[in-house]
């Protein structure tokens, strides 16, 4: 009986083990597994946490009170000078306090930022393992979004500080810099729905469509850009508003068929566009297919902004501020980048000879 008891505890005791060692063999290929992304987004992203706390935390405790006691006594002396009729007076002294609601607004937004890429950075970082892109990407796209989750609320915070152009252009890098680290995700949650394709598969032999493919990815790139730099105040009108231009009165423009218009007319021409391009890469080779993209961004822009608004003498804001006009060039390059590299990328096409 002894015999017994002793032969079946050994037989549970070597399972057991059996069952410890495949464990933490399995821990320890788990372990392997773990991207470096991983640990970037979780540290960074909760350095952002907390710092976006504690910036709040700081603000809330000794500057907010000091700051709405300053706008206070801003707009009773506003009040003071209006009723004894020096209006003069009594507008510096309100814009006094428009500028230090402009500076609590910068800073409690700052604070919010900081917060917010912190969540996202920790939420990514959940199921940053199972995305199948190579490593260095995923590397590359956290330090990224880390890094413009920092940089952007001290572009924001800047602007009323010290000074409102460099406070635009940091947010600008900030903003980049997230928006990639996305589209890089974007990518990576993508790319396993047509893991068991290959490359040569996904590629288009009819140049048309890969052309038109490639100038509407494209316009939407650039439309999103013009987004960004409208958002910033950087800009006097978006890509999407001139093209409604075309076929409406500025007072449709801003109208919910204006959008459609323009969105409508706007992919159209881009789709244009990408089809001449894809014709001139058959024809010419993919080699510096980046060139060529650049040189229809330029072509487009010449015969758009430079010839046809001319002509039809629409969105003078083009002509009358000099920074729109140059953010809208880049928006152009944008586009013909993408469009170029959709081509030269998912085309099947044979240099002709």
């Amino acid at each position: 009986m002894n015999f017994i008891v002793r032969t079946i505890k050994k037989f549970f005791f070597f399972f057991k083990k059996r069952e410890i060692i495949i464990v933490e063999k399995h821990s320890a290929s788990e372990i392997q597994k773990i991207s470096f992304a991983y640990h970037i987004l979780v540290i960074g992203g909760m350095a952002l946490l907390l710092l976006g706390m504690s910036y709040g935390g700081v603000y809330g405790a000794f500057f907010l009170d000091k700051f709405h006691a300053v706008q206070e006594n801003h707009f009773k002396t506003a009040l003071d000078y209006a009723a004894t009729g020096k209006i003069k007076e009594a507008k510096t002294a309100y814009d006094q306090a428009a500028k230090i609601q402009m500076l609590m607004e910068a800073v409690s937004s700052g604070h919010a930022h900081l917060t917010i890429f912190g969540l996202i950075g920790l939420a990514l970082a959940i199921n940053v393992n199972k995305l199948k892109i190579k490593e260095k990407w995923k590397n590359i796209a956290a330090m990224a979004l880390i890094t413009g989750g920092l940089i952007l609320p001290i572009g924001v915070v800047l602007q009323p500080l010290v000074n409102k152009t460099l406070g635009k252009v940091v947010s600008i890098i900030g903003g980049l810099s997230v928006m990639s680290s996305i589209a890089v995700y974007i990518l990576g949650m993508i790319i396993p729905k047509f893991s068991h394709l290959e490359l040569e598969d996904l590629k288009l032999r009819d140049t048309l469509t890969i052309g038109a493919i490639a100038g509407i990815i494209g316009t939407v790139v650039m439309h999103l850009l013009s987004m960004l730099w409208k958002w910033l105040g950087l800009i006097k009108i978006s890509t999407l508003q001139v093209a409604a231009t075309l076929f409406l009165s500025w007072d449709q423009v801003n109208t919910p068929i204006g959008y459609i218009v323009g969105a409508a007319s706007h992919l159209m021409i881009g789709a244009a566009g990408g089809v001449i391009l894809a014709y001139f890469i058959r024809f010419s080779g993919k080699d510096y297919y980046w060139l060529k993209g650049l040189a229809l961004s330029g072509f487009m822009l010449l015969a758009g902004m430079g010839f046809v608004m001319r002509i039809l003498k629409i969105a003078p804001q083009m002509g009358n501020d000099g920074l729109t006009t140059l953010l809208h060039i880049i928006s152009y390059m944008v586009y013909g980048l993408v469009s170029a590299y959709i081509i030269a990328k998912y085309s099947n096409f044979v240099r002709a000879k």
